[in-house]
Formats: C-alpha cells, sequence, structure tokens
C-alpha cells in the first residue's frame, strides 16, 4: 500500500503555507492524498476556502495536539486509467 505524503507546514507564516501547499498539491495526480499539517487556525480556514472552491475535496480537517490536520485528496481527472 502506498503511503500517503505527509506536508508538515507548522510554525510557517501565513499565507506561505498556503502557497507551499499549492505547489505540492500541484505536483499530486488526480486522486492522490496528502496530508497538511499547520499551525495557524487562520490558514486552515483560507485552505478549507480555497479547496471546496476547487476541484480538490478534503477529506478530514481535526486538531492534533498544537497544529491541524487536513487530509485532501486531489481533484481532476487522471491521465492514467
Amino acid at each position: 500500500m502506498k503511503k500517503r505524503p505527509e506536508l508538515r507546514l507548522t510554525g510557517m507564516m501565513h499565507p506561505f503555507s498556503l502557497l507551499v501547499c499549492r505547489k505540492n498539491l500541484s505536483g499530486l495526480a488526480a486522486g492522490d492524498e496528502i496530508d497538511v499539517l499547520i499551525s495557524e487556525p487562520a490558514a486552515v480556514a483560507d485552505l478549507t476556502r480555497i479547496i471546496e472552491r476547487s476541484p480538490n475535496q478534503i477529506l478530514e480537517n481535526r486538531r492534533e495536539g498544537d497544529c491541524f490536520r487536513v487530509r485532501i485528496r486531489k481533484g481532476g481527472t487522471s491521465l492514467n486509467p
């Protein structure tokens, strides 16, 4: 089974964390999932709004200690059937 990548953005200032997240999402294939760890509540709120307006999907959004874990599935169509 393929291990889901984890993008640790804790401690990174908002909005830079969103830019790094966007860059990493662009490198994923449709259907791939990534766990994003963010420490700033404002960044989580903005990320949620951005994902909701995109073909991507939030599968999980929960607090884990001093950060938030947001699991995202890359949307769109896959070029590899």
